[in-house]
Parts: structure tokens; sequence; C-alpha cells
């Protein structure tokens, strides 16, 4: 199993890290769109966060508190969902097809315009890609 950290820095988002390396996670304290924190986190660590299992959600719920709920990697693609970070070589067996949903979620019928939101429970949502949301960020770079 990974080893975790977390690093709490001013702006608010969160960042994620590869395989080779302990899990590391930042949360950016600035809102955004889901499409500005990706390209955020690509462009100063390596992606919005990807959560594999429960334990995951435990872990991160634990950098969350007091936050209602933050970006993660999840995003509606036609008739599916699908991680940001694309890299399958990250992926355990079975960790990509991992969900969490919220009960009665997801429910947004509007594919290409909703992506997935984190809660302070651990459970997940989808929201409006265009909402501002804090951002949970793998970092690498």
């Amino acid at each position: 199993m990974a080893n975790w950290s977390w690093v709490r820095v001013q702006t608010k988002r969160l960042c994620f890290l590869p395989v080779c390396l302990p899990h590391i996670y930042r949360l950016i304290d600035i809102g955004t769109t889901w499409t500005g924190a990706q390209r955020y986190c690509r462009k100063y660590h390596t992606d919005l966060a990807a959560v594999h299992n429960a334990q995951d959600v435990t872990k991160l719920r634990a950098v969350l508190r007091g936050i209602q709920k933050i970006w993660i990697g999840l995003q509606a693609d036609t008739a599916s969902w699908r991680w940001s970070l694309e890299n399958q070589d990250y992926y355990g067996e079975g960790e990509a097809g991992f969900r969490r949903w919220a009960v009665g979620e997801p429910n947004g019928t509007i594919y290409y315009r909703v992506c997935a939101a984190m809660l302070e429970n651990g459970n997940w949502s989808d929201q409006l890609c265009k909402q501002p949301i804090f951002i949970l960020l793998l970092q690498q770079k």
C-alpha cells in the first residue's frame, strides 16, 4: 500500500502523484471550474486527484474538514465516466472503475457538462463543470 501525505497550501485545489512515489495531494483554496482545475493541476502538478478505493476516500476526508465539496478527476464522457489521469499504468486492477456516488447520484443528464465532486462525507455527486469549486489535485512536478 502506498504511503500518503497531505500538504495544505494557502490556495484551494487538490493535486496527486504517480505510482512510483507516495500519493501526495494538495488542496488549493481557489474555486474554479473543473476544466480550470484540470488545467492548473496539469500545468503545476500532475492532474486532478483519482480515487481508487474506500481507503483513499477515508484518507482524503481527513484533508477536507470543513470543505463541502472539491473537484476530483472524474468526468462524464458521452454515457460513462472516466478519470482525467489517462495513464493506465497508474491504476491497479479494478482501481479505474472505483466509484462512490451519493444516493441518487449521478443525476445529471447533460453529459459533457457534468463532472464529479467529492463531498465532505466522502461520497461523490455530479456538478456542472462550469461551477467554481475547490480543487483536489495530485502533485508530481
